[in-house]
This record gives C-alpha cells, sequence and structure tokens, in this order.
C-alpha cells in the first residue's frame, strides 16, 4: 500500500492505491475544497462528518457511502474529537476502462448525475458487510503478491464497482442545503468561469459587501471563496483537457486570463503541465 502525501493541498496518489485508517484524531484532513486525479469511493463508517461536494452538503449517517468523480470539488470537516473511521478507495478509469463494454457500465455511478448531486447512499447492513468484504480481499491482494495478481485485481474492482453501482440504483441520500449566501456565490462561480471573478465583482453582482462575503463564505464553507474558485478553475480546466481542447481554449474558458499563470498553476496542483495532461488523457 503506498503513503498518500500531500502536496499544495492536493493529495496525490499512484494510480491505483487502497487505504483504510482508524483513529480517534485523523492526521488527514480535507477541510479545504480539492480534488483528486482518480476516482474516489468512500463509506463512512463512525464520527461527526459534513462533506460538501460541489454546492451538495451532507451530514452522514455510519453507513453513508460517496462516490466523487474527477471533476467534482469537494471537502470534508470532521467536526469533533469523537473516533473517527471511514474507509477509501481510489480507483484511476485506466483501472476501470478494460471492465467497460460490458452490460453494466461501472463508472455510472460517477457520471450518472449532475456534478455535485446524487453523490450518496445508505447502505443496508448486508451491503456495509459486502463493501468490507470486498475491500479487505482487494487490500490483502494489493499488500501481497499472489499468483495471478494483476487478474485477481481487476476481478476484485469488477466485483466492488458492481456492488457500488448497483448500492446506488436505490434510493440516493439527499443533500442538506447549503445557505442561501453561499449558494448564491456558488451559484455565480458557476456560471460565470470564464471571466475573472474578483472579489469586488462578484460582490458587486451579489449587492453585497465584498468583506462581508468573503467573511461568510469562509464562516459558511470552511474555505476561501478565492481557493474555491481556483479549484474549480483546475477542475473545468481538466474536464476541458480531457475532451481534447487547445491548452490555449482551455486557459481561456477555464478564467485563466494569463496564460503563463495558467501553465505554472495548473502544474503547481495536478503536477503535470496542461499539455501533458491533455496527451495523457486523450491517448
Amino acid at each position: 500500500m503506498t503513503k498518500m502525501r500531500e502536496k499544495n493541498g492536493i493529495y496525490e496518489r499512484q494510480p491505483f492505491e487502497l487505504f483504510a485508517y482508524h483513529d480517534k484524531k485523523p492526521t488527514l484532513d480535507h477541510s479545504v475544497f480539492h480534488f483528486h486525479n482518480n476516482y474516489e469511493i468512500l463509506l463512512y463508517v463512525k464520527g461527526n462528518l459534513e462533506i460538501y461536494i460541489e454546492q451538495s452538503r451532507y451530514l452522514p449517517v455510519p453507513g453513508t457511502m460517496f462516490v466523487i468523480s474527477t471533476e467534482e470539488v469537494h471537502k470534508g470537516t470532521i467536526l469533533d474529537s469523537e473516533d473517527y473511521e471511514r474507509y477509501v478507495i481510489h480507483v484511476s478509469s485506466s483501472v476501470i476502462q478494460p471492465l467497460l463494454g460490458y452490460d453494466v457500465d461501472l463508472l455510472a455511478c460517477f457520471h450518472g448525475h449532475e456534478p455535485g448531486k446524487q453523490n450518496a447512499v445508505v447502505l443496508s447492513m448486508e451491503e456495509i458487510v459486502e463493501f468490507c468484504e470486498l475491500f479487505s480481499k482487494l487490500k490483502q491482494i494489493l499488500d501481497t503478491e499472489p499468483y495471478g495478481k494483476e487478474v485477481l485485481k481487476i476481478s476484485c474492482v469488477a466485483q466492488l464497482m458492481t456492488m457500488v453501482n448497483h448500492a446506488f440504483s436505490h434510493t440516493i441520500m439527499p443533500a442538506r442545503p447549503v445557505s442561501n449566501l453561499a449558494s448564491g456565490i456558488m451559484d455565480y462561480v458557476e456560471n460565470h468561469m470564464s471571466e475573472p471573478l474578483s472579489l469586488e465583482s462578484i460582490a458587486a453582482a451579489l449587492f453585497m459587501d465584498k468583506y462581508y462575503l468573503a467573511h461568510q463564505f469562509k464562516k459558511q464553507t470552511g474555505d476561501s471563496l478565492y481557493h474555491f474558485i481556483l479549484m474549480k478553475r483546475i477542475a473545468l480546466a481538466r474536464r476541458l483537457l480531457g475532451e481534447g481542447l487547445p491548452v490555449t481554449e482551455v486557459c481561456d474558458r477555464s478564467g485563466f486570463n494569463n496564460y503563463n499563470n495558467f501553465i505554472r498553476t495548473f502544474r503547481k496542483y495536478v503536477n503535470m503541465s496542461p499539455g501533458e495532461y491533455r496527451k495523457h488523457q486523450t491517448e
């Protein structure tokens, strides 16, 4: 199992990584908006947690499963010092790709909804047991060198993804409403991504004092408006590059007014240049 390392607020992982941890004072704090280069599956078991996925807010109950795509900006905040436990799987599209084309779309749970919508479901006790058994099986495969390791890994991933997609065919856990102020700001950002989006321009458009706006957004979401906008811009740029758009066009459409700044910022958070990312995603 490779360890997770933090770089620039983004948690970088290997193309496929599986990890589980149980502790009373978690060392991993995702309390700022961020994204991942891989798909994320999270089973919440214990603790007091608040999760934002795009404009949706969740206060999960034990047994809540979340699925988060590579395009969804999100954050999680542990609200107190109670025992906390979760199971997390990160899997790259290259691992799932060979499993596509059958009677079940194993990526449907990530892409079969609007960003930030229908990301959570509460599992039954039987589903929790099934997931944990498959999780333990996959972890053992990854941590050892069994005969036919790659075949066993892909087989277990197929079982896990089938189970997850079946769970999300049931009733979806509704998100709790975000405050009207934070929701209005997020809506404005979402609809004006190609524009400069300064604090002054947003405040003027929403008829608010800029200092009040910035303070309330931080108070209500736990992160700064500047950082939220930056993560949204990079997430949009990644999506557009994945569609094969030219780097210069992506720079403009994602709101980076300066090409050199775009290259530098993208590399800082994604760990590769926009051109390299585009090539990697479209090969």
